[in-house]
């Protein structure tokens, strides 16, 4: 929406160039809810760098057997959906917060699997155009992962 738009730009603003808004109203001349939409938008960041309640955790698998690993933080692992490394070879799904693991005959003994958030990654991006306002499309540098 419009309001979050703005208030996202604000903290933009702010953290960037140190500059400090204290409202904004709207075109009609009602104020924005400043704090409001700023816990709004620090809680999406927040939920985004959450990690499942398993991660960094290791799981004995047994060939041909099936192994679940549910997530306690009920995270929706069908966003992590990018492959980074599969060492172990082993074959995986998602079911809502729990990933199945299954070994097959090529899987090793053992491995590292590890997946991340590939939504918003890429390169960010400014412009300029001389007399316009300076303009960027950010992008994750980093994303979210999980082993």
């Amino acid at each position: 929406d419009v309001d979050t738009h703005i208030v996202a730009q604000k903290m933009i603003w702010q953290e960037v160039n140190g500059y400090t808004l204290h409202s904004i109203k709207r075109l009609n001349g009602s104020a924005v809810n400043i704090a409001a939409i700023e816990a709004k938008i620090n809680q999406a960041i927040a939920d985004y760098q959450k990690k499942p309640s398993f991660n960094n955790s290791t799981a004995k698998i047994v060939l041909g057997q099936s192994t679940t690993m549910t997530d306690t933080n009920n995270l929706n692992l069908s966003e992590f959906d990018e492959v980074v490394e599969n060492t172990a070879n082993i074959d995986y799904r998602v079911n809502g917060n729990q990933l199945i693991i299954t070994p097959n005959a090529s899987s090793k003994e053992s491995g590292v699997l590890t997946l991340k958030k590939s939504a918003g990654t890429g390169t960010p991006v400014a412009y300029k155009k001389v007399g316009q306002q300076t303009l960027m499309a950010g992008a994750i540098d980093k994303p979210n992962t999980y082993t």
